[in-house]
């Protein structure tokens, strides 16, 4: 994972992510880190953006759990980079339209709290 300079324009730096051609790219904007005894320090609150062109993807993920956009919850995937460059196959119910995302993005960056521009359910309580 690389780490943008503190004056980078992250939206800026997203939208011309999501205009390149290629597999879409997802990336884990993380609000707080807490210590685990079997992982050690890592993320315990963030949420996942993605961007693929006309559609991208969200996640939140906290302490209460993994939610999703409220949608039609199905076992179909797509593919994107995952943060560590790694592809992943994610489900496809995380996508919604590439402004909702931007428009989220925009959300954490100013409150860094769970987005309210997008309806959520717990992903977790869909997949049983």
């Amino acid at each position: 994972m690389r780490a943008l300079p503190a004056d980078a324009d992250l939206l800026a730096e997203f939208r011309t992510l999501n205009d390149q051609p290629g597999t879409p790219r997802m990336f884990a904007l993380v609000l707080e880190e807490a210590e685990d005894s079997e992982w050690g320090a890592g993320p315990s609150v963030w949420l996942n953006a993605g961007f693929g062109g006309e559609t991208g993807l969200l996640r939140w993920v906290d302490d209460s759990g993994f939610f999703a956009p409220t949608s039609a919850h199905t076992a179909d995937t797509v593919t994107y980079l995952d943060p560590h460059g790694e592809l992943a196959a994610l489900p496809k119910s995380l996508q919604v339209p590439i402004e909702q995302v931007f428009a989220a993005v925009t959300e954490v960056l100013r409150t860094r709290s769970k987005p309210t521009c997008v309806d959520w359910s717990n992903a977790e309580a869909a997949a049983e």
